[in-house]
């Protein structure tokens, strides 16, 4: 896929995300599938590009949803980064890769945010927030194997 259809990609699991998929919601989590797509796009362009995917998505989500503009980006942008950084040494045609680094990506998102809760002192309870990160973590990485093997598609069409 090139860089742009993949920015449109974006664009375009951004609105499905804040649209539709509401109605798979299962026990309150719903997949971030943003998350999952800017992750398997690091995974196969590497860490710049991955930050760069993670900027777009990020602030995508900060300025439609988010209470402090950057919040997200940051997030997004670390995770893109490092994925894109831990990728170099994987074989990426696995699925077990990218449900892995999915499961990493929804992980460094939730360290990120619980820290900067508690550094601003507004975090309470870790009970309630656990079974979110657990089951989204789940969710995500089992939603990452359709999106990857869809992805894997767009990636041998173009090498052909």
């Amino acid at each position: 896929m090139s860089k742009v259809f993949k920015v449109l990609t974006l664009l375009m699991v951004f609105v499905l995300q804040s649209t539709l998929l509401g109605f798979i919601e299962i026990k309150g989590v719903k997949p971030d599938l943003l998350l999952i797509v800017v992750a398997l796009f690091s995974i196969f362009d590497g860490s710049f590009e991955g930050s760069i995917y993670g900027l777009i998505g990020g602030i995508l989500q900060d300025i439609f949803f988010g209470h402090a503009i950057g919040f997200n980006t940051f997030i997004y942008m670390i995770i893109g980064f490092i994925l894109g950084e831990l990728s170099k040494n994987l074989f990426k045609e696995k699925y077990i890769t990218a449900m892995s680094m999915v499961l990493l990506a929804t992980s460094i998102k939730y360290i990120v945010y619980i820290l900067v809760m508690i550094i601003i002192n507004n975090f309470t309870s870790f009970t309630p927030i656990l079974y979110v990160i657990l089951f989204e973590m789940i969710y995500n990485s089992v939603v990452s194997y359709i999106v990857y093997r869809l992805i894997i598609k767009f990636e041998k069409k173009r090498n052909y």
